[in-house]
């Protein structure tokens, strides 16, 4: 039987204040919780509602009390957040003001298909340990570094070509082994001049009338365009 101590600490963990207190975070469902196991973080406690070896058991009722989801899934996972350097020198996602956090879990997600091993964060984006980032990142989270900073200080050092996501853009762009691509929300687009750091500036032609795309969607797009094939 879980303490209620212990359903405190964990619920607490759903609000980002607490998740930076502890330095911890929780994940949740059968395929998120795998994906975790078999990565480098490190993994505070687990718990299940089937009896498995190394797992403290809990009840349903006990799981729906620490869970973060109108409808759990069997286990939950408590981890250590890690610490994560910049790398100038590799390829990454680089969004401004991405606050909604199934745009970026998709977004990390995207990268870990198109082997993007780095996203950077504008410091206002939606914090990546969110529970709701975690569960759309489907564990991608657990193989892409994602590092929150000043974006114009991050361009300034890095020396990879890099690409701006703009409506008033080149439709036409070459494949790269390595490169930036920026990207901005639907609603504000690239603040700050971003845009204007960029090597180039590149669209997605329109053959209908709808007035923008979501950003993991466009992202999904520009990646596939921009990817070399490995």
């Amino acid at each position: 039987m879980l303490s209620q101590s212990t359903i405190k600490k964990i619920r607490s963990l759903h609000k980002k204040k607490f998740r930076k207190d502890f330095g911890e975070f929780i994940v949740e469902g059968s395929k998120a919780v795998n994906e975790l196991l078999n990565s480098d973080y490190e993994v505070i406690s687990h718990y299940a509602t089937e009896s498995v070896p190394g797992v403290i058991l809990i009840t349903e009722n006990e799981l729906k009390k620490i869970s973060a989801l109108q409808a759990p899934n069997k286990t939950l996972a408590v981890a250590k957040i890690p610490s994560s350097n910049l790398d100038t020198g590799k390829s990454s996602l680089i969004l401004d003001g991405i606050r909604d956090p199934g745009n970026l879990g998709t977004i990390i997600r995207l990268a870990d298909w198109y082997g993007i091993e780095q996203v950077v964060c504008s410091t206002d984006a939606a914090e990546c340990f969110n529970p709701k980032v975690v569960q759309a990142s489907m564990g991608s989270l657990f193989r892409i570094k994602v590092v929150y900073t000043d974006l114009k200080a991050y361009l300034s050092s890095s020396r990879l070509k890099t690409y701006a996501a703009v409506m008033d853009g080149d439709e036409s762009t070459a494949p790269r082994h390595h490169f930036n691509l920026i990207l901005g929300s639907e609603s504000h687009g690239i603040r700050d001049g971003l845009d204007l750091m960029a090597d180039h500036r590149v669209t997605i032609g329109k053959k209908g009338v709808a007035e923008s795309l979501n950003v993991g969607v466009a992202a999904g797009i520009l990646l596939d365009r921009l990817s070399v094939d490995s």
